[in-house]
C-alpha cells in the first residue's frame, strides 16, 4: 500500500465575476420603494387652512385633504 502524498496539479485561477444582475435587482428594489414611500407621504399630507384662504392659497386647492381654521357659528 503506497501511502506517499499525491502530486499538487495547478489549476487555472478562478475568476471572480461581480454580480451585475443582483446589483441591479437591488437598485430597481430601492428605487420601487422610494417610489412608494413618496407616494404615500405626499397622500398623506393635511393642509391646514382658513377660511378665506380656500381657493387663494396654493395647498388649500379643492380636491385636497385640508382642516380649515376657525369655529362654526349656527346661523
Amino acid at each position: 500500500m503506497d501511502l506517499s502524498p499525491r502530486e499538487v496539479i495547478p489549476t487555472a485561477p478562478r475568476g471572480r465575476k461581480k454580480p451585475w444582475f443582483a446589483y441591479a435587482v437591488l437598485a430597481l428594489v430601492l428605487v420601487a420603494g422610494g417610489v412608494v414611500v413618496a407616494k404615500f407621504l405626499s397622500s398623506a399630507l393635511d393642509y391646514y387652512c382658513n377660511v378665506d384662504e380656500i381657493g387663494v392659497k396654493d395647498g388649500c386647492d379643492e380636491g385636497r385633504n385640508i382642516r380649515i381654521q376657525g369655529t362654526v357659528e349656527q346661523g
